[in-house]
C-alpha cells in the first residue's frame, strides 16, 4: 500500500471517529431517549426496552442531566441494571439521555403574561427570551417587574419570569412588554394648595391608558374630597394617595372656638388661626378685638385652648 493511500485511510477513520461531534444537535440527538424528571426512570427506557413500559422498577438510572447536556449509560450498565431489577434487556444497546429542548414561544408568553395581569389590562410583547428549553410552566411574578416613571404605559419595560420544568428546578425567562390597562382617573381642576381641604369642585374624573401597577395608585371620590395636599398640586396632575393626606383639625386663617382660663373664670371667644394644625398639636391664634396673638393646643375639630395668657381684649 502506497504512503498516499494509508494517510487517506488514516484520514478517513479519524473522521468517521468524530463524526458525532460534527453532527448538529438535531442529527446527534435523534438516538438520544427523552427524559421525564429530575432522575431517569425505568418508562425512560421502554422505547429501547418495551419490558419497561409497564415494570413497576424502584430503582432509577441516576439523574437526569441538566437542560442542553446528555448522559450515556453503556449497554453494560443497563444490562446489570436490569438484572438487579427483574427485567430482561434485549438487545444489547447502551442509551443517551437528554432533555427535549423547544424554542420558547411568543403564545407560550402570552398566557402566562395574562395570567399575572389584572382583568381588562392589555399587553403588547415588543421581545422575549428566543432561547430553547424543556417544556414547563411559565410565569411572571410582581417582583420580577421593572415599573415604568410614574404610571406612563408608553414606554416598555422588562418582565422577569421562570420557567419550571422540574420540582424544583426552572430556568429564567424575560419578556420586554407595554401593558396598559383602561381606567377612570382623577385630577386637579385647578391649582391645589398644600394643607388646604379639597372640595368635590376642585377636582375632575378622566378616562385613561395607565400602566397597571401599582393597582392602589387610583383613587376613588371618597379618598380625596375632605382630605389635603402634602404639597401644592397643579391643574391636571394626577391625584394618588401618597400626595393626600388627612385634613388637620384647624386650618390657616380659620375662625376657632377658643377656651382660656382667667383667674376662676372660663372665657369663650372665637379666634383666627395662623397656622394650622392637628389635635394635640401647639398653634398661634390672633384674638381679633385687639390683633395680639397668642398659643392654644387644638382640643377637637376647630377648637383650641389657650396655653398661654391671653392679651387683653374687649371680647374677654
Amino acid at each position: 500500500m502506497s504512503h498516499g493511500r494509508a494517510k487517506t485511510l488514516l484520514f478517513a477513520r479519524v473522521f468517521l471517529a468524530l463524526l458525532p461531534a460534527l453532527l448538529p444537535d438535531s442529527a446527534a440527538s435523534a438516538a438520544c431517549l427523552p427524559v421525564s424528571g429530575l432522575r431517569i426512570a425505568a418508562r425512560d427506557l421502554a422505547p429501547l426496552i418495551p419490558a419497561f413500559a409497564d415494570a413497576e422498577v424502584a430503582e432509577d438510572l441516576g439523574p437526569s442531566p441538566a437542560p442542553g447536556y446528555r448522559r450515556n449509560i453503556t449497554a453494560a450498565g443497563i444490562a446489570a441494571w436490569a438484572a438487579r431489577n427483574g427485567v430482561v434487556a434485549t438487545g444489547g444497546a447502551g442509551a443517551c439521555f437528554e432533555w427535549q429542548l423547544e424554542p420558547i414561544g411568543r403564545e407560550q408568553i402570552a398566557a402566562a403574561l395574562s395570567s399575572a395581569l389584572p382583568s381588562g389590562a392589555v399587553v403588547e410583547i415588543v421581545d422575549h427570551s428566543r432561547f430553547s428549553a424543556p417544556s414547563g410552566v411559565i410565569k411572571f411574578p410582581r417582583s420580577g417587574l421593572s415599573l415604568p416613571t410614574g404610571i406612563s404605559s408608553v414606554r416598555p419595560v422588562i418582565w422577569r419570569g421562570l420557567l419550571s420544568y422540574a420540582p424544583g428546578r426552572s430556568v429564567p425567562v424575560w419578556a420586554r412588554v407595554r401593558a396598559s390597562i383602561s381606567v377612570s382617573r382623577a385630577v386637579a381642576a385647578e391649582v391645589l394648595p398644600a394643607l388646604k381641604t379639597i372640595a368635590s369642585s376642585q377636582i375632575r374624573f378622566e378616562t385613561a391608558d395607565v400602566f397597571p401597577f401599582p393597582e392602589a395608585t387610583l383613587l376613588e371620590p371618597v379618598d380625596i374630597i375632605g382630605k389635603t395636599p402634602r404639597r401644592s398640586l397643579r391643574a391636571g396632575q394626577t391625584l394618588t394617595k401618597d400626595l393626600l393626606t388627612d385634613a388637620p383639625e384647624v386650618e390657616r386663617g380659620a375662625h376657632i372656638a377658643v377656651q382660656a382660663q382667667s383667674g376662676g373664670a372660663l372665657l369663650r371667644f372665637s379666634a383666627i388661626a395662623l397656622t394650622g394644625g392637628r389635635k394635640g398639636e401647639t398653634i398661634l391664634l390672633r384674638n381679633p378685638s385687639n390683633g395680639r396673638n397668642f398659643k392654644a393646643e387644638i382640643t377637637s375639630k376647630g377648637q383650641a385652648a389657650a396655653i398661654e395668657p391671653v392679651p387683653d381684649g374687649k371680647n374677654r
